[in-house]
């Protein structure tokens, strides 16, 4: 039985408290662990909201992830930025009528935290980290968008989340000759016995550089149970924000298959593959696979990948491009 609004908010507050404390008393790291493990629970229930979470609740929720974040922020920076610890006082007994309360924010939010791209790196390994949440079921965890972004901004579509992340195609003129890339991702092949037991799964998209710094900010499909014999179909498209030219020679295109895991009560990463710059720069429109490799995704590609299965099975793209 999924647990009330009333009973969630309460472990909510457990959780707060015992961070507070962690902070009270100096242990800067174990503070900033449990800051950062509760604003992700936060961000899972406001992204997909299936508490019935009114609006006002969810703009609490957001504003709340967003004080979180930045004293995470201030502690990491030995309170050159972010917010203080007397803040995080201020806000407790806000946090704690936060659901029926219709009272401001009580500290001053100066501006959305941004991160760089080691920042956001950071921030996808705690997603992988955190999965299993305080007090969310399964089916509200998988595929919590991105809210701390390098350029500060929202992913597109249905706030919920379950309509994924991905970001529209890009609007400003590129230079003469500049290329954009786009690929249409149709479906994922797996073995007949894995296929038929992956549960919500997507795709998360990420540019990174060639020392596996994360470039921009990572898109993630929607969620997808559609199953045509062993493949999961996906059919959405994904549009790269950079053209070409612009995008360091080192760097790659990386596709991760992440899935819910029930009996783990996880999200896992099952499989990636990526394109590197040369592929990229030489690619033509039209359907393409590429070759599937085990997890975790190293995006330093410092190791050889190690092939998933032995049968032909990859994902299959069909990839457009557009010339200045």
């Amino acid at each position: 039985m999924p647990p009330t609004k009333e009973a969630t908010h309460q472990k909510w507050q457990r959780a707060y408290e015992d961070a507070v404390d962690s902070d009270q008393w100096g242990q800067k790291d174990e503070a900033v662990e449990e800051y950062d493990h509760l604003r992700l629970t936060l961000e899972t229930v406001h992204r997909l909201n299936k508490l019935g979470l009114s609006t006002l609740e969810v703009d609490s929720l957001k504003k709340m992830c967003t004080g979180l974040q930045l004293r995470v922020q201030a502690l990491s920076s030995s309170g050159k930025s972010g917010i203080s610890f007397d803040d995080m006082q201020r806000i407790k007994p806000w946090f704690a009528t936060m659901l029926s309360s219709t009272d401001p924010f009580p500290v001053f939010i100066p501006s959305a935290p941004t991160q760089s791209s080691q920042g956001l790196k950071h921030e996808l390994s705690l997603r992988e980290k955190y999965q299993k949440v305080y007090d969310v079921p399964p089916e509200l965890v998988h595929n919590a968008a991105n809210v701390s972004l390098a350029d500060g901004g929202e992913p597109t579509g249905d706030p919920s989340g379950s309509n994924g992340s991905l970001l529209p195609p890009v609007s400003k003129p590129l230079p003469r000759g500049g290329k954009l890339i786009s690929f249409k991702i149709e479906k994922w092949g797996f073995k007949d016995e894995v296929a038929k037991g992956i549960q919500d799964a997507y795709v998360t998209i990420s540019l990174v550089d060639g020392k596996g710094n994360i470039i921009g900010r990572p898109q993630d499909t929607p969620t997808t149970n559609n199953l045509a014999g062993n493949h999961l179909l996906f059919n959405c498209e994904v549009h790269v924000q950079q053209g070409i030219e612009s995008i360091p020679r080192t760097s790659a295109l990386f596709f991760e298959f992440k899935r819910w895991k029930l009996n783990k009560e996880m999200i896992v990463s099952k499989a990636y593959c990526f394109i590197d710059w040369d592929q990229l720069n030489s690619l033509q429109p039209g359907k393409c696979a590429l070759e599937v490799y085990k997890s975790p995704a190293d995006f330093s590609r410092k190791t050889k990948p190690s092939i998933l299965s032995v049968k032909p099975l990859y994902l299959h793209l069909i990839a457009s491009t557009h010339v200045a």
